[in-house]
């Protein structure tokens, strides 16, 4: 009896957890799976995105199915009626107009002959998602105002004109004007130009469009510099590289010269001796004149770097490394010429010149190099 009592209560409770299992589990229907193909989601940490009520801060998370656009859980109301289709054309969707299923993301394929499997026309929001995604990552500005379309701003040129005309750094009237110029005069502007009027900047975001413009300042500042300093570099390169030849060779002539008179031997470089060294300090100068000039043409050209670690920070200001090879300079040659009766400070200065000689030859071939 106790056996048969046991066996009904094992039967009772097979039964009651297969009915558990089946109130629990919920029927996958031809819409979910349908509503989980057809909806694509992007991320982006870059770019800016503007709404008619401020700008949504990153990180952004981008939604699409075939009806609604989300940026950060926010719907975008747009006016498909003023866009074309042929203007967010991308690679993620087959050209007979037919789009991959996708399964959170991910791309599905029939596993029947390995064709993909299609769903229905491709979704115009799936293909501004796609879009906006592709902008920001680019580091683009994208405007979401409702009842319009996207605008999208990738050029720095017009980010700044943005940012400066709606932080009130440059809001002149020339610059409005050259602004509203990037939004069209048809239907499609009507939204832009009511955002441009309707917009309020909060705190937070009017300082981040003020350093935006400082920086955009600052990189536009450097650039032209380097772009003045390498125009200047390539004009003076020719006369430059004529005068460090006729002074190397005539520095190298004296040399020779000089070691026919006697140089190094005891008694019989007098009185040669003084004049050939006062020749070689002087042309030591000029030299060294050539080097200061071209060290600083080319850094300001970004065409090279300077190794000396003495000189290394005096590299951000031309006034400063120019006093200091001058003073450098200045005192080495200074104590040549003094001494240039003694034997030893005359041997001194054939090798010394011999260096900036040698020096010269390599800015000449340097230059040579690099044009």
């Amino acid at each position: 009896m106790l056996r048969f009592l046991l066996a009904g209560m094992t039967v009772c409770l097979s039964c009651g957890a297969l009915h558990s299992a089946e109130e629990t589990q919920v029927p996958e229907t031809a819409d979910a799976v349908e509503l989980t193909a057809r909806r694509r989601v992007f991320h982006s940490d870059d770019g800016w995105v503007f709404f008619m009520d401020g700008m949504l801060a990153p990180p952004y998370r981008i939604e699409a199915d075939d009806s609604s656009l989300w940026v950060n859980g926010r719907e975008v109301r747009l006016n498909v009626d003023l866009i074309n289709p042929e203007d967010y054309e991308d690679d993620e969707y087959d050209s007979d107009g037919l789009e991959d299923e996708y399964f959170e993301g991910r791309r599905g394929r029939n596993r029947e002959g390995g064709k993909r499997r299609q769903g229905a026309t491709r979704s115009i929001y799936h293909k501004i998602a796609s879009r906006i995604d592709g902008e920001l990552n680019a580091k683009s500005f994208i405007v979401l105002a409702n009842e319009g379309m996207p605008l999208f701003l990738s050029s720095r040129d017009d980010q700044y004109l943005l940012c400066s005309v709606m932080s009130g750094l440059d809001a002149t009237a020339e610059k409005q004007t050259q602004l509203r110029s990037l939004i069209s005069a048809d239907a499609a502007g009507i939204a832009w130009r009511k955002w441009l009027d309707q917009v309020t900047l909060s705190g937070p975001m009017l300082q981040k469009m003020t350093e935006y413009c400082e920086t955009s300042t600052l990189v536009a500042n450097e650039n032209a510099r380097q772009i003045n300093a390498v125009r200047r570099l390539d004009l003076l390169s020719y006369p430059l590289t004529v005068v460090g030849m006729l002074l190397s060779v005539i520095a190298f002539g004296s040399m020779l010269q000089w070691i026919a008179r006697g140089l190094g031997r005891p008694g019989q470089d007098e009185p040669h001796g003084p004049r050939f060294a006062t020749t070689a300090v002087l042309l030591m100068m000029g030299m060294s004149v050539l080097d200061l000039i071209w060290t600083v043409l080319a850094l300001q050209a970004g065409q090279m770097r300077e190794t000396n670690p003495l000189a290394a920070g005096l590299v951000p200001n031309p006034l400063h490394l120019a006093a200091f090879k001058v003073l450098a300079t200045g005192v080495g040659l200074g104590i040549l010429y003094g001494w240039r009766h003694r034997q030893v400070a005359q041997q001194a200065t054939w090798w010394m010149c011999l260096v900036c000689v040698l020096l010269t030859f390599r800015w000449v071939i340097f230059d040579s190099m690099v044009r």
